[in-house]
Order: C-alpha cells, then sequence, then structure tokens
C-alpha cells in the first residue's frame, strides 16, 4: 500500500519535469518575441513560474517524507494520514491554479504567430 501511495504522489501531476520544459520555452521566447519590453516581461513570468516549480518540488518531498513517517507509525491514525494528502491536494490545486493564472498572464506579451512558434511544437521531439 505505501508503495501505490508514494506512485500516486509522484507520478500524479509531478511538476519536477516541467522544470526541463520551461528552458526549452525561454530559449523560444528569447528566440521568438523580438520586442525586447514584451520578451523581458515573458521572461520575467516564465521565470517566476520556474521559481514556483522549484518551490513545488521542494513541497512534494516533504510532503513525501511526512506520509513515510506518519504511515511508519504505529500510533499514527487515519486521521493524522487523512491530514498530510489533504494538505498535499491543497498544494496540488494551488499549483494548478498558477499555471493557469501563469499562462493567462504570459498571453499578454506574447501574440498569436509567437505562442505558436513558442508552444506549438513539442519539446520531447
Amino acid at each position: 500500500m505505501l508503495i501505490a501511495l508514494f506512485t500516486l504522489l509522484f507520478l500524479g501531476g509531478h511538476p519536477h519535469t516541467l522544470i526541463q520544459y520551461l528552458n526549452v520555452y525561454q530559449d523560444r521566447v528569447e528566440m521568438v518575441i523580438t520586442d525586447e519590453g514584451r520578451r523581458d516581461q515573458a521572461m520575467n513570468v516564465l521565470k517566476a513560474f520556474e521559481e514556483s516549480t522549484k518551490n513545488r518540488n521542494e513541497e512534494i518531498l516533504e510532503t513525501a517524507e511526512q506520509l513515510g513517517k506518519a504511515m511508519g507509525d504505529r500510533n499514527s491514525m487515519a486521521a493524522d494520514i487523512d491530514v498530510i494528502w489533504n494538505q498535499y491536494f491543497e498544494d496540488v490545486d494551488a499549483f494548478h491554479s498558477l499555471l493557469v493564472d501563469s499562462r493567462f498572464e504570459l498571453r499578454q506579451y506574447v501574440n498569436r504567430d509567437e505562442w505558436q512558434a513558442i508552444f506549438g511544437q513539442s519539446v520531447t521531439k
């Protein structure tokens, strides 16, 4: 059961690989957006989101540690573990909201053609 819970924790929406994609998108922003002011604003949005993603990664590790301790403690009650999971899911919701908000903020600085050039092609190719 512990393995299943940790699998869910780490494979269910883990932002770790997002950092790799952000680096590619930052490079594309530098190449595609020619207006320096808009480019700087777009880069600020991506850098702020990158920092938030790094913080989220640290929170995930802390949550995993808390769960490991709680599940390994014979005196822990289900309610104790539920508190940790509930906080985890609240954090996931907050991170997803930040992702959406960052996308809308980025749209202010990137026109349609630039957006297509930056985000229209796969990062994994």
